[in-house]
């Protein structure tokens, strides 16, 4: 299912990779907003420029990492108000992981760079 989904997202390269510019932008300008407080700063609270920059990075990657696996569990209640939940119940491999495949999207990953 995953490799079936790849390849439905790669058909439209263009989409795939600006998808990925902007989830990276997007956390890049998050961490120049902490460089820029930093730079006039030498300590915030009790919190060093590189200790807020690597709680910064950590929770970001936690939360990139998340939304790459975890993100299709939101599309459950789709899948049960359009009624086609049921496919994933008479398969012989777990409904969760299904789902997870089902939903797969690389371009996520962009959030975790």
């Amino acid at each position: 299912m995953v490799g079936a989904r790849l390849r439905a997202d790669w058909q439209y390269r263009t989409s795939f990779f600006l998808y990925l510019v902007g989830q990276t932008l997007l956390a890049a300008s998050g961490f120049a907003a902490v460089v820029v407080v930093f730079s006039t700063v030498d300590r915030l609270a009790g919190w060093s420029g590189v200790e807020v920059a690597f709680l910064f990075g950590l929770s970001g990657l936690s939360f990139g990492l998340a939304d790459f696996v975890f993100s299709p569990v939101e599309f459950c209640a789709k899948h049960i108000k359009e009624g086609t939940f049921d496919q994933f119940l008479i398969r012989p491999v777990g409904a969760m992981w299904q789902l997870l495949a089902t939903e797969f999207a690389l371009r996520r990953v962009g959030r975790i760079f």
